[in-house]
């Protein structure tokens, strides 16, 4: 099996397990848990269905709440 094969199976798992994860929680908690996962707001934005741009505003909101 070639990287680029490889790579894009482990990308599908990772986005398969974030799934699960995330299932039944509110989207800041979604977007904690993945944050926190090492997943980029891109990445984040695919799994949970919103765009990347609510995705980081949603991630600016929670660092200013733990300020």
């Amino acid at each position: 099996m070639n990287e680029k094969i490889l790579f894009e199976k482990l990308d599908r798992i990772t986005k398969l397990l974030g799934t699960l994860a995330i299932q039944g929680k509110s989207f800041k908690e979604q977007v904690k848990l993945l944050s926190d996962a090492g997943l980029s707001p891109s990445e984040i934005a695919e799994v949970t269905g919103k765009t990347a741009n609510q995705v980081r505003v949603t991630k600016t909101g929670l660092k200013k709440k733990n300020e």
